[in-house]
């Protein structure tokens, strides 16, 4: 006999000669039954719960263990091993481990057959039997899952993520098939070698952009109508302002107007059409203020022209094709149209551009790219003290109706289309 156990009012307690007696109830009965209680890979319980940190729980088996967070009250199992000495040397639920927290699926095989997985609130850990077992988080996770986890052309983690060497605040992580960096002012890099002598574009490289930042509604409906005049008159300033944009022509402003007094707080998209029109403005209008605002053309070609000269130097130190992947940090700029000054104003624009170069000599380099823009604001409104300026009297319009709440401030999103190019350079 292995083992023995005895039900009890509320759960039953399992004894075996290698673990000693322990119960097991509420959720950790729950998870170790599904798989098979001792009959499973799990086995008999070597511990009684253990009291974490954050007070969760953890309860060891013979092959590994089940934690239980107050976040994931059905518990997940994990495998003792390489995925999880990999999960405890970086800190597992030790006092200050914070990098991955608590498992949140069970210890999973992969379709290859060959790796295993498990995730994490903050991350996943892949194991491979040649590249050995590597956590992926943050940024460069969401890049990774985008383009397809193991199964994309960046194949497993070969290392740990990591601060680039005299980077502080940059993290950088090798794959199989290339690299990913991203840098400390959140712009990105990522290299790719050739699998079977093959590089090709995909729908996710020119999609690298930061997440868009949070809306502030700190002033939202703080200011008391107990008359209703207030609101009167703000909704007469409303009808004013769009108006003004009708006559002007201005869809796009006057679209983005009318959702800000939906008052919703919904986000808004706009069109890529509008987003590759605004995109080739060289000139802005607001050049005079500090920090100005960049022409978004400029930062588009600079992304472009970044990103070809650091593949053809890719390509010319492996001696074979690279394809590299750019994307530059959020970017304060603005543009010089009517539609495009009143839409949004000054506001963030990314560009990301993903070039396949082939080695060569100066001028002799065979070039294919793609390139996206990206752009975001919060369409918000600061208070003005004078309203002679149309634009500023909408932006007194706009800054009352949010602090009587019939207004609310939402995010703008949008990104153009992807624009190609091949040729020599």
């Amino acid at each position: 006999m292995s083992g023995q156990f005895r039900e009890f009012l509320n759960g039953p307690i399992y004894w075996s000669a290698a673990g000693g007696a322990h119960p097991v109830v509420n959720s950790f009965l729950h998870r170790w039954g599904i798989h098979s209680y001792e009959a499973g890979w799990l086995k008999y319980p070597t511990t009684d719960e253990i009291v974490l940190p954050d007070g969760g729980r953890r309860q060891e088996f013979q092959d590994g263990a089940i934690y239980v967070s107050f976040q994931n009250a059905i518990g997940s199992a994990i495998r003792n091993g390489p995925l999880r000495d990999k999960y405890n040397s970086v800190g597992g639920m030790a006092p200050g481990g914070t990098l991955l927290g608590y498992p949140i699926q069970d210890q999973v095989g992969l379709p290859d057959g060959q790796g295993q997985m498990d995730r994490f609130e903050r991350g996943v850990v892949y194991w491979h039997p040649t590249h050995g077992a590597h956590p992926v988080t943050g940024r460069i996770l969401e890049i990774w899952s985008s383009a397809g986890y193991e199964g994309s052309e960046y194949g497993y983690p070969t290392t740990d993520p990591a601060p680039a060497p005299g980077e502080p605040g940059s993290e950088q992580q090798n794959f199989q098939f290339g690299s990913m960096h991203i840098k400390a002012n959140h712009s990105f890099l990522g290299t790719l070698v050739p699998i079977a002598d093959e590089l090709s574009f995909a729908s996710y490289d020119t999609g690298l952009h930061p997440p868009y930042g949070p809306v502030d509604l700190s002033e939202y409906g703080v200011e008391d109508d107990p008359t209703g005049g207030k609101t009167q008159q703000n909704t007469n300033g409303y009808v004013e302002v769009k108006a003004y944009f009708q006559l002007q022509g201005e869809p796009v402003s006057e679209a983005l107007w009318d959702h800000f007094y939906e008052n919703n707080g919904l986000d808004y998209a706009v069109s890529s059409s509008v987003i590759d029109g605004w995109s080739t403005e060289t000139t802005t209008g607001y050049a005079n203020d500090n920090p100005p605002a960049s022409p978004p053309a400029t930062t588009h070609a600079a992304n472009r022209e970044d990103a070809i000269a650091q593949a053809i130097a890719a390509a010319d130190a492996a001696g074979e094709p690279r394809k590299v992947i750019v994307g530059t940090p959020w970017v304060l700029t603005g543009g010089s149209l009517g539609d495009h000054v009143h839409a949004l104003g000054k506001y963030s624009l990314a560009s990301t551009t993903s070039v396949i170069a082939h080695p060569g000599s100066a001028g002799n380099h065979q070039v294919d790219l793609r390139q996206q823009i990206h752009v975001f604001d919060i369409y918000d409104f600061e208070h003005w003290t004078e309203s002679t300026n149309v634009a500023r009297y909408g932006s007194e319009v706009g800054y009352r109706g949010m602090r009587l709440g019939i207004a609310k401030p939402f995010v703008t999103y949008g990104s153009g289309s992807d624009q190609s190019w091949s040729g020599v350079r």
